[in-house]
């Protein structure tokens, strides 16, 4: 069985910033499935990123503290 395990980071930074953030993400050698990305204007120039990204494994348990 495959298992998914997802994790919501929010974050906040300017706009280009936080792009940047994202384009790293996606230039990883690991691949992440994108469930949800929400950017929302606090105050000029703040901006909040609420994203949730996934990871697939074969294992039940994603992370065991």
């Amino acid at each position: 069985n495959i298992h998914k395990h997802g994790i919501e980071f929010k974050m906040a930074g300017g706009y280009l910033d936080l792009l940047s953030y994202v384009a790293e993400l996606e230039r990883l050698p690991q691949k992440l499935m994108w469930g949800k990305l929400v950017l929302a204007v606090v105050a000029h120039p703040k901006c909040e990123l609420t994203l949730t990204i996934y990871t697939l494994s074969l294992n039940s348990v994603w992370l065991v503290v």
